[in-house]
């Protein structure tokens, strides 16, 4: 970071503002003496210009091995998965009639723990509490925040108008009443987007700018209630090496698999690539490069890809579910069809 500090000074200063709001919010402190007792995390910068909110964020890596050859990743037990998996929430929020999104604004460095445990905290747990401190007058909201949360981000929704705006308010309510605000709110139903304060002492950005929101991969185009995938794929560099094919293929997320069709290929070229017995930084195969390079420049028009977000499911109405698998001497599939 210090290297790139030099090259880039401006990066430098955002980074220095970054840190110097932690310190303001009372989410740093000076570190003391290094023990073997305790873990600090080395961090980078990030810089995420599709943001809409911070530009630029500093990422803590607890996978990074000390020179005990071990990580904090390495060291804490692992318990039971607080949160459900990305597949399920996605696939729920696509059964609701009315969509609505939010994050949390800093949720990893506002939560105040013992101060023997301050070195391996983890949030996702402070969460659950909130839900469990709402009480029977906010089940629903409590619900949601321990089902429809994926890390910082919640996806969910309602087949009613009503609940929908109840939902909006009392999940609010239930987690800032343990400190937790949510912002960049977007929803389909635009009289629920109107009814949301614009204007929040505590919270900036409390609405998301625009129709076209990011939400855990995905872009949703909230005017048509449309989801399409997002491409951030960037110049490939001259040389395609192994090391470079492998990174620049994983560049495309697709958690539900909806394009599938298209993603399987370079998984195929991928298992070439391997059989070949090239090196990480050796040159692909000539044909794979090719076939590469054309399909990477055909992907972009998937952008332009809308899909159907509410697949016509709810609460009073009965749905059949079929599925179809198929194989070849490449690759197989399952798609199942609401």
């Amino acid at each position: 970071m210090e290297r790139r500090f030099v090259a880039n000074k401006r990066l430098h200063d955002e980074y220095g503002k970054f840190m110097q709001e932690l310190v303001d919010l009372g989410h740093m402190e000076p570190a003391g003496p290094a023990t073997q007792a305790t873990y600090y995390m080395p961090h980078h910068a990030v810089v995420k210009d599709t943001s809409a909110t911070t530009k630029l964020r500093v990422v803590f890596n607890a996978s990074m091995k000390t020179s005990s050859g071990h990580s904090l990743n390495d060291a804490l037990m692992v318990g039971h998965q607080l949160q459900q998996d990305l597949f399920s929430i996605l696939i729920r929020f696509r059964t609701h009639r009315y969509g609505l999104i939010a994050d949390i604004e800093k949720i990893y460095r506002q939560v105040y723990v013992p101060e023997q445990d301050i070195y391996y905290h983890l949030a996702v747990k402070s969460l659950h509490r909130a839900a469990l401190y709402a009480g029977n007058a906010y089940q629903k909201a409590a619900e949601v925040v321990t089902s429809d949360f994926y890390m910082d981000d919640l996806l969910t929704g309602s087949d009613s108008l009503h609940e929908l705006s109840s939902l909006q308010r009392d999940v609010s309510l239930v987690l800032s009443q343990s400190g937790f605000e949510l912002r960049k709110w977007a929803t389909n139903f635009q009289p629920l987007r109107d009814q949301i304060p614009h204007v929040s002492k505590q919270t900036s950005h409390l609405l998301a700018d625009g129709n076209d929101i990011r939400a855990l991969g995905c872009i949703w185009h909230t005017d048509n209630d449309s989801p399409s995938i997002a491409f951030n794929l960037d110049e490939l560099p001259k040389k395609l090496t192994k090391r470079v094919f492998l990174s620049d293929s994983s560049k495309i997320f697709d958690p539900l698999g909806l394009i599938a069709p298209c993603t399987i290929r370079s998984k195929i070229w991928l298992q070439k690539v391997w059989r070949s017995n090239v090196d990480w930084d050796e040159l692909v195969p000539p044909g794979v490069a090719a076939e590469w390079s054309t399909h990477r420049q055909e992907l972009a028009a998937l952008s332009s890809l809308k899909l159907s977000r509410w697949i016509c499911t709810s609460s009073i109405a009965d749905a059949e579910f079929h599925v179809f698998t198929d194989a070849s001497e490449t690759a197989y599939a399952a798609a199942v069809f609401c």
